[in-house]
């Protein structure tokens, strides 16, 4: 199981993405991120990929879970902020992610990073942790 914890709500300027063995309740390692906003995770299966949501810095950073550090940073729009959700759609390669500030969908391919097409939005996402397809 993988955990977010620190940052803002610590009152740190980084975060954690920590990995619980949770038949044992015990957590094995902290990967230490140094950004202080850490929103939402997608798992990759056929891949060892974690994909972040690093709000602090408007990327979705990319987890290499072999070697439990970021890998890559992949700008979200410019002209967005706050990216909150996440959701992986493994067979179609892509990402889905929206903002909060100036509302946007965005699909980002999840092989090569770029954004493959946005869409405005009518509401504000709200937070969430995780969204699995």
């Amino acid at each position: 199981m993988y955990v977010m914890s620190g940052g803002r709500e610590a009152h740190t300027p980084y975060s954690y993405i920590s990995v619980v063995d949770a038949t044992q309740s015990k957590k094995i390692l902290d990967a230490k991120i140094g950004a202080n906003w850490l929103e939402a995770l997608a798992w990759e299966k056929s891949l060892p990929r974690l994909f972040v949501n690093v709000t602090a810095e408007n990327v979705v950073g990319v987890l290499d879970r072999g070697k439990h550090s970021i890998t890559a940073n992949w700008q979200v729009l410019a002209d967005t902020l706050q990216n909150l959700p996440l959701l992986l759609d493994e067979p179609n390669h892509r990402l889905l992610l929206t903002t909060s500030k100036w509302p946007r969908l965005v699909e980002i391919d999840s092989d090569s990073g770029k954004m493959t097409a946005t869409a405005p939005t009518s509401v504000r996402s709200t937070t969430s942790h995780t969204m699995q397809s």
